[in-house]
């Protein structure tokens, strides 16, 4: 830190004063992602061993994700959050929906930012289940038997993607619903909220099938929400009955 002022942050006369020392560089590269200069964070900490960054210096790798984080830099969060992850555990990716087809368990009590994430309640009931899949072995289901619109709990995913994209989202389903409105997927804008496209409403009673929505991501976004949302339901009593099942989403 006196260094630092000293040389009024100039950060290769720093590092040639430190030296080469990996214990220093891995505080220099939090020191610098702290200090909102993300780029030089991620060039210091880059040059780090790669077995180190998931072992010896893990602990600034979190502290440097959870400053990416909290600044809305999705893309290179998402790449530290990858570098240091145990060997053998799941590796999140951009413009990959994680755990599209839920083979693999969901984290109902502390997700992580790029898993799905369930809102908390009682209604209407979420599971997993291996009784109607589209493929593989289990699916996502949807239990209804709610009359008020504020029974929703919701299902979303923040998902990091490029900028400047063109994107297509995919998913299928197959329903048995008792409404005249049912639900549907939207994708926002992870940053700005913005509403970037939403699918068809899903149909009442159908066996599986494919929703899609096209989309556009701007020069400065840098991660999207997905999220299934109620269509149509205006006022206070809003009945919706039935089951519904999701499966095989993807992102291209």
């Amino acid at each position: 830190a006196t260094i630092w002022q000293f040389l009024d942050g100039d950060v290769k006369q720093v590092r040639k004063i430190i030296g080469n020392s990996n214990d220093l560089s891995s505080t220099l590269a939090e020191f610098l992602a702290k200090q909102k200069r993300y780029d030089e964070a991620l060039e210091v900490w880059n040059d780090l061993p790669e077995n180190e960054r998931k072992t010896t210096f893990k602990p600034n790798g979190e502290n440097i994700y959870r400053y990416l984080l909290g600044d809305l830099r999705y893309r290179a969060a998402l790449e530290v959050k990858s570098q240091i992850a145990e060997s053998g555990t799941v590796k999140f990716k951009i413009a990959s929906i994680h755990n599209g087809g839920f083979e693999s368990d969901v984290n109902i009590k502390n997700p992580s930012l790029f898993e799905w994430r369930i809102g908390t309640g009682a209604s209407p009931q979420i599971n997993i289940t291996n009784s109607h899949v589209k493929s593989g072995k289990r699916s996502l289901v949807i239990t209804f038997n709610i009359t008020n619109r504020k029974d929703f709990r919701t299902i979303s995913q923040v998902i990091a993607v490029e900028n400047g994209k063109k994107y297509e989202f995919e998913a299928f389903y197959k329903s048995e619903l008792d409404a005249s409105e049912t639900v549907k997927w939207e994708i926002i804008d992870a940053k700005s909220k913005k509403l970037l496209a939403s699918t068809e409403v899903a149909e009442r009673k159908t066996d599986w099938t494919r929703m899609e929505a096209i989309f556009d991501v701007s020069e400065d976004t840098e991660a999207i929400i997905i999220r299934v949302v109620r269509e149509g339901c205006e006022s206070a009593v809003c009945p919706l009955n039935g089951r519904i099942w999701f499966d095989d989403f993807s992102l291209k």
